[in-house]
């Protein structure tokens, strides 16, 4: 990607963070905002970039995120991944319902999946070890970004129909080394 594309990527990272909102469509030509996550000082922001000859070389469509940590209050850029994908309307094609890994990332001691959730997804159930159980909905697109960081316990992200019955999909497990 080119500078200037990246520079407007984690100025809208960092402006969505901060307000815990994944931003408007049409924020930056070319790119689509799918998910955000959020927890203490640590999130990020899961993008689509459209094909990106600059970044793979091939000119394919890109997935990324950026990660963010904040620090006396203030957001900043702390790092981030990408990888190729194909069309974005096309990651959930031919799946069996439920929520499937793509992808993820790490940096700073924060854990990062990609998934997408098929189209019967109306929840996502977040059970960690600790007893803990928290609900979300699938971002933009189906896409989800979940985070975990070194000192969270071992947590499986499951897939929930619309009428609160799990998909059959095996859960994600969301998982980081401790810092040690």
């Amino acid at each position: 990607m080119n500078r200037e594309l990246i520079e407007a990527i984690d100025a809208l990272a960092i402006d969505s963070i901060g307000v815990a909102r994944v931003p408007d469509e049409s924020q930056i030509p070319g790119v689509r905002a799918l998910d955000l996550w959020r927890n203490g000082p640590n999130g990020a922001m899961l993008f689509w970039v459209d094909a990106e000859p600059d970044l793979n070389g091939r000119g394919e469509p890109v997935l990324c995120d950026v990660h963010l940590r904040s620090t006396d209050g203030t957001w900043r850029v702390v790092g981030g991944g990408s990888a190729s994908s194909g069309p974005l309307e096309e990651l959930a094609t031919d799946l069996p319902p439920g929520l499937h890994r793509l992808n993820g990332s790490a940096a700073d001691g924060v854990f990062l999946t990609w998934a997408v959730a098929t189209p019967e997804v109306a929840i996502i159930r977040l059970r960690d070890d600790a007893g803990s159980v928290r609900e979300r909905p699938p971002g933009r697109d189906g896409l989800v970004l979940l985070g975990i960081t070194s000192e969270d316990p071992l947590t499986q992200a499951s897939a929930v129909d619309p009428a609160g019955q799990p998909l059959p999909t095996e859960p994600l497990t969301l998982w980081a080394p401790s810092r040690g």
